[in-house]
């Protein structure tokens, strides 16, 4: 199954009074308030970091085809939403390790925030994959892009 903002907000809906996953409810403050103000029809890549991982906040990465990259976090009860662009990029650093089967992913901005994607370390071993696929997506978009200020790591 591909992780996708509807998919996102299905599983917040289905769990959102479910005490078993206390994500979950912070996961619906954050799709509804995506759905308020983002065109999500130009949403290419949906990165739910730490998600299907036991108290580490949720971080909702969003790739769209406009060249912009999205970070949607919660905290202090608030929903924030801070927009980057891949213009901004500087650095991409794709590492694979062969052994664990994971991928990570770094992206460094000009203005030094860095942003570490990592298919072991953000999801739990029974979405590994989808996370490595995610990452990949995320890694051809970038890519797809040619900036003079971008150095890129590929190994």
């Amino acid at each position: 199954m591909e992780i996708t903002l509807e998919y996102l907000r299905r599983y917040s809906v289905e769990g959102f009074y479910n005490s078993r996953n206390p994500q979950v409810q912070t996961l619906r403050y954050m799709t509804d308030e995506i759905n308020k103000v983002i065109d999500t029809t130009r949403i290419k890549v949906v990165y739910p970091k730490n998600l299907f991982i036991d108290n580490k906040q949720i971080e909702i990465y969003l790739f769209d085809d406009k060249e912009h990259i999205l970070k949607i976090t919660y905290e202090n009860k608030e929903v924030s939403i801070r927009l980057y662009f891949l213009k901004d990029i500087t650095r991409l650093k794709n590492s694979v390790n062969y052994e664990k089967e994971s991928r990570s992913l770094t992206i460094e901005f000009s203005n030094g925030e860095i942003f570490e994607f990592n298919s072991t370390s953000d999801t739990n071993s029974y979405h590994m994959h989808r996370f490595d696929d995610l990452i990949l997506d995320i890694l051809k978009l970038s890519l797809r892009y040619e900036m003079p200020n971008k150095k890129n790591e590929l190994l």
